[in-house]
């Protein structure tokens, strides 16, 4: 997302697990986005490593199944409704 930011210095090879404030230092927006990054890069790891890199849950069984259809005297594909998780993103 684009947007007016004063740095972006996430670097995944740090292994960095959280970001601390400091006292009587400015808050700077690059502070919570890095914070915001750590986070969202661990669930998205969590998320591979628990359920792995592209699955439908089982509550959404026919999510994103794909089936031949007629839909006004054409012929088309119809994909199921549901969720999705590929890469620990979910779609």
């Amino acid at each position: 997302m684009s947007g007016d930011y004063s740095r972006y210095n996430f670097d995944p090879r740090r292994y960095f697990t959280s970001v601390l404030m400091q006292q009587g230092r400015v808050a700077l927006d690059s502070d919570w986005n890095e914070f915001s990054t750590i986070i969202e890069r661990r669930l998205r790891a969590e998320t591979v490593d628990i359920i792995g890199r592209a699955v439908v849950p089982k509550e959404t069984a026919n999510g994103f199944k794909i089936t031949p259809a007629v839909v006004n005297g054409k012929n088309t594909l119809t994909i199921g409704r549901g969720r999705i998780y590929v890469h620990g993103l979910l779609a």
